[in-house]
């Protein structure tokens, strides 16, 4: 939350406006991106100032912000950094657009502040040109399960609201990068942050809420022992697949699952069971 803001700019973007208004004024039109530029900028930099690491305890615009209504659902400043790219970028490109002559930079004339700018962020950002957002080795089971009939998916261990010991945030992030390759909507995915009405109907639902104790425990309630009782809370949460990592599993509740539970096994690889829910 409170990483500097060069993290989030690089080192061309910054240097290149600077280089350009060491030697001009500001390009027409660009007064308004550059305020939005500062502001978010100081915005990004958190709640409270820190340098090399010590916190001063002086609250920045960040923190007063933060308590405002609608504007708190923004719970980490170092996103407004994507802001900064925006603004400063615009007046960059405003400052390319004013500066069609030969750029001096010292005693060296180039061809244009264009092609500077282009070299400089090119030799910024080419090396890491493509760069993955996500780690490329998905399992091969997940992209064969896109293929299988629409239907919602159970995953378990089931982290994506409860975050019992069994599950940490990491997971809630495979399992939805995963759901981006297999494509069927995952029971408690989600995109942002989740409404207290939401997190309140997984707690009180008795099927959830048992498989959630279930995987921390290995503990299993009625509710997901009893056929009847089971087959009402698949039905309920419209779930036609079930995804069991093994090996994140204790070992009574899954044998739970695959021996008592109407499913059958649709497809299988290492530690990763995926079931097809018979109703």
């Amino acid at each position: 939350q409170n990483l500097p803001w060069i993290y989030g700019m690089g080192w061309a973007l910054p240097i290149l406006l600077l280089c350009y208004l060491r030697k001009n004024s500001l390009p027409p039109g660009s007064k308004l991106w550059l305020a939005c530029g500062l502001a978010s900028l100081v915005l990004s930099l958190g709640s409270h100032l820190i340098i090399f690491g010590f916190r001063a305890y002086l609250p920045l615009p960040f923190y007063i912000l933060h308590l405002a209504p609608f504007v708190s659902n923004i719970q980490y400043a170092i996103r407004l950094t994507i802001a900064n790219f925006l603004f400063f970028g615009i007046v960059l490109a405003l400052a390319c657009n004013a500066s069609a002559k030969r750029f001096q930079l010292g005693r060296y004339s180039l061809p244009s502040f264009l092609t500077v700018c282009w070299l400089a962020l090119g030799f910024e950002y080419l090396p890491d040109i493509p760069r993955h957002l996500y780690p490329s080795a998905t399992p091969a089971i997940y992209h064969r399960f896109q293929k299988a009939p629409p239907g919602g998916a159970l995953t378990i261990p089931f982290s994506a609201t409860f975050r019992y010991p069994r599950t940490p945030y990491r997971d809630e992030r495979d399992y939805l990068y995963y759901q981006t390759i297999h494509q069927h909507p995952l029971v408690g995915g989600f995109a942002g942050r989740t409404p207290r009405s939401l997190f309140e109907l997984y707690r009180d639902d008795p099927f959830l809420n048992s498989v959630a104790k279930a995987q921390d425990t290995g503990t299993a309630t009625k509710f997901l022992t009893n056929d009847n009782l089971v087959n009402q809370g698949l039905k309920r949460w419209h779930i036609q697949y079930i995804i069991v990592e093994k090996d994140r599993t204790p070992a009574s509740f899954f044998e739970l699952i695959s021996q008592r539970w109407p499913v059958k096994v649709l497809d299988q690889e290492g530690n990763i069971f995926i079931y097809q829910v018979v109703l």
